[in-house]
């Protein structure tokens, strides 16, 4: 099957997106991947997973969370894919560029592979650190981190041409559009409640844009997009505790959790905002500076 090369997509899309991320320790070669599919118009978490690997480097691990995102894919029956990776060599190699041939590859009749920066593909950077935290491979079923996945991705940013609603910005990630869900959907695992709310969000956000798209700065949004963030990250058990772990207030937490939290700390930093980042690099003695290159 010969590589597609990747032209933006319609806002009208049907189809599914898999973005996937790889992380590895280099003192214990122990390491995890990601693998999340998302399904198009409204950009639905179908599956997520997180997988714990053994005696891997950064880019095994990378190639792992392909592999089995492709498998994942094929699960429900998937035969047209885009997979976005934040490895050039892995997106490189699954495209024969560098001496692979992926036999999986032809379970599909189109597959879309997009090497993006790590800023844009943050939600499956955010819980591959959460799988190597957590130390055991896991599948993500929790209603509320799944909308806030939805919140936080900045996919759209890069494959997704500029919506048509008016009154919104390009550079604004968490469109109303991104927080839809099907209430009769089994595959989902949302309940009806959850999802009816998360479609009045949508319905509220929208006439809210184009009630005050005259009078609504940038900082406006951007001040509302950070609002709902942070909302979500004080609703994430995992989030919170790192948090705490930061703040140096671990009286009510687990020992054992403690110890896991901390290892990875040094990866992370609040705002002023109580905002959780992550570094791009792991540095236990960053300069003050190097809190121009955060992300989520």
């Amino acid at each position: 099957m010969p590589p597609v090369r990747l032209e933006m997509l319609e806002a009208d899309y049907q189809g599914y997106v898999l973005s996937l991320d790889g992380a590895a320790k280099v003192s214990t070669r122990r390491g995890s991947c990601e693998c999340i599919l998302w399904k198009l118009p409204g950009w639905q978490v179908v599956k997520s997973e997180g997988h714990i690997l053994e005696c891997v480097t950064v880019n095994d691990a990378e190639y792992h969370g392909l592999i089995l995102g492709l498998k994942l894919a094929m699960k429900y029956d998937v035969k047209e894919l885009v997979a976005l990776s934040d490895s050039r060599i892995v997106v490189q190699q699954a495209q024969g560029l560098i001496n692979c041939n992926q036999p999986i590859l032809k379970n599909f009749v189109s597959v879309k592979l997009i090497h993006v920066k790590r800023e844009f593909n943050q939600t499956a950077d955010y819980l591959t650190s959460k799988t190597l935290v957590l130390g055991e491979s896991w599948e993500l079923d929790d209603p509320d981190e799944i909308v806030h996945l939805c919140l936080v991705s900045r996919i759209p940013e890069r494959i997704m041409k500029p919506s048509e609603i008016p009154g919104t910005l390009v550079t604004d990630a968490v469109g109303s559009d991104q927080v839809k869900h099907e209430v009769d959907s089994p595959d989902t695992g949302i309940p009806e409640s959850l999802a009816t709310a998360a479609k009045a969000l949508m319905v509220m956000t929208r006439s809210r844009v184009e009630a005050d798209a005259s009078s609504r700065t940038p900082i406006g949004y951007q001040d509302e997009r950070w609002g709902r963030i942070k909302v979500h990250q004080d609703e994430d058990l995992w989030i919170q505790q790192m948090k705490k772990v930061l703040k140096g207030d671990v009286s009510d937490l687990p020992r054992n959790q403690v110890k896991k939290i901390t290892k990875v700390s040094d990866q992370f930093v609040l705002d002023s905002r109580e905002v959780l980042y992550r570094l791009s690099t792991s540095t236990p003695e960053r300069p003050r500076n190097k809190q121009l290159e955060l992300r989520l």
